[in-house]
């Protein structure tokens, strides 16, 4: 069997397992980008909603998705601890199987917004299982840092963290100055390369499922007509559902069960309930967030988080939404002459642009991920805090470009040349987002363990995790409700979120530097 230690892996996974996570990270990731992308085209293609009133209720989809899945983090982690990680993604995903069937088969907006949270409660289990399952596949350390908890069950819990935040790599003892310098290098490049997986995942979906009505519209035929569209529409959900629900069948077959514990481990999982580690992990939560004034690389990671996920769901959201919406009021469509009646609500010009925009975005971030991670591991780029530094000159890059977006010439015509200049930046930001915001984390948990001797991994996670939702929620449905009185509101919020969290990345270097001159 081949070796997979120089992965951080524990030496009993087999291959097929990792291909397994593998597939995991990149179906959860396309079904996340898919669910935002091809809505709009749902709202308008399937439901004939006026382009007026677009904004509002995408805002509404994306206030339900968020919500659900955040009451389902906590109790899908507990019940994975419980039964194992891989019946809760296998669950998750025949969850989001039934709620693309129901996308498909929605006839008012109602009967979408419950689909939606159908679809939240399969994603929100995926999303909690990306990390889970490295967990229970990663090599755990046989000691845990200086002070751990002494309670077997406390920690049990931490050995687990460990492993989930850092693939178990960093949970040494006798952490001193120097050896956190070496470990903000380390975490870069891991996050660069597991970014690889949900990198490949959004370009499926935007490149691959965003682009199937059309090309199964042009197989119909009547091709000419709106109906092929909206048979090919639905065409599409169907096909992402019967992927997701081969996806849930092999993970159950091929994933391991619950990863290896010590007999004193197993014996406490077997006696706590699914309430008591629900209690724990909200108070884990609290404890990370009042971690944010022990470190400031947690607090620059955690706002890393909230603007890398804002950014995520205002270029899967409201980016295509931008896009239709300009087709609609401008008459752009252009249904072939043969196609009786002329519809405004099917076209296929707005699918297409969306697409390749959205897409070139999608694979700057998988290209440029593992480059990020390089570069703001190099100590070329800052001796102090490269990381902080990097993050700061990409933020700038992308709050310039999502402010260009908001101000496109000639009514906000995504069509234009300077588009895909900001196509550009905004790929960039979404990379650093990702990838700096999980090296922050990694790197302020060997700040707080050097400084309170204590494992801190799955209370720093939870408030990581939580603040990221928390940019959805503010800016997707804020910005949502917004949409339909300035079309470049999504745009416009996002820029001032990642100007802010520049700024914070600025001082941070700056003080980190200090540090270094007056040593």
């Amino acid at each position: 069997m081949p070796d997979l230690a120089w992965l951080g892996l524990s030496a009993q996974i087999r291959p097929s397992a990792l291909v397994a996570l593998f597939s995991n990270a990149l179906l959860a990731v396309s079904h996340l980008v898919l669910i935002n992308t091809i809505s709009p085209f749902v709202l308008s293609t399937l439901l004939h909603v006026p382009s007026e009133r677009t904004g509002t209720i995408t805002g509404r989809l994306l206030l339900a998705d968020e919500l659900t899945a955040l009451a389902l983090y906590l109790p899908a982690g507990a019940v994975g601890d419980s039964l194992g990680v891989k019946w809760v993604a296998a669950v998750g995903h025949a969850l989001v199987a039934c709620a693309f069937v129901a996308y498909a088969k929605a006839g008012s907006v109602g009967q979408l917004i419950a689909a939606r949270v159908l679809f939240a409660m399969g994603g929100g289990a995926l999303v909690t299982t990306l990390s889970s399952i490295m967990a229970s596949m990663t090599a755990v350390p046989e000691h845990g840092p200086a002070g751990a908890h002494e309670d077997p069950a406390a920690a049990g819990d931490e050995a687990d963290e460990r492993s989930g935040l850092l693939g178990g790599s960093s949970a040494r003892r006798g952490s001193t100055g120097s050896t956190i310098s070496l470990r903000r290098h380390e975490p870069a490049r891991l996050a660069g390369f597991l970014g690889f997986a949900s990198g490949m995942g959004a370009l499926l979906a935007v490149f691959g499922f965003l682009r199937l009505p059309t090309f199964l519209a042009g197989l119909s035929p009547q091709s000419d007509s709106s109906e092929a569209l909206e048979q090919a529409l639905r065409q599409t959900l169907y096909l992402a559902a019967g992927v997701a629900a081969l996806e849930g069948v092999f993970l159950a077959s091929v994933l391991p069960g619950r990863g290896a514990r010590s007999p004193a481990r197993e014996e406490t999982c077997e006696r706590a309930g699914v309430l008591p580690r629900l209690r724990r992990g909200a108070g884990k939560l609290v404890e990370g967030f009042r971690l944010v004034g022990v470190s400031g690389d947690v607090a620059l990671a955690c706002a890393a988080s909230f603007a890398s996920r804002a950014q995520a769901i205002v270029v899967t959201a409201f980016l295509p939404l931008a896009v239709n919406r300009y087709f609609l009021d401008h008459d752009l469509c252009g249904p072939a002459p043969f196609a009786s009646p002329p519809s405004r609500d099917s076209c296929r010009q707005a699918f297409v642009l969306s697409s390749i925009l959205t897409g070139v975005v999608q694979l700057l971030s998988l290209l440029l991920s593992p480059l990020v991670g390089v570069v703001s591991s190099s100590p070329r780029l800052s001796s102090s805090h490269p990381q902080a530094l990097a993050l700061a000159l990409a933020f700038v890059l992308g709050a310039a470009s999502f402010l260009g977006f908001a101000l496109l010439p000639h009514d906000g015509d995504p069509r234009a040349g300077v588009s895909w200049l900001y196509v550009v930046g905004v790929g960039v930001a979404q990379a650093a987002g990702t990838v700096l915001s999980l090296a922050l984390v990694t790197t302020g948990r060997c700040t707080v363990v050097a400084k309170e001797g204590r494992e801190v991994a799955g209370a720093l996670s939870g408030a990581y995790g939580l603040s990221g939702g928390l940019g959805i929620l503010a800016i997707g449905s804020g910005a949502g409700f917004l949409f339909d009185r300035f079309h470049g509101a999504p745009f416009v919020a996002i820029a001032v979120v990642d100007a802010v969290v520049a700024a914070g990345a600025a001082v941070l270097w700056l003080r980190a530097d200090n540090v270094v001159d007056d040593v």
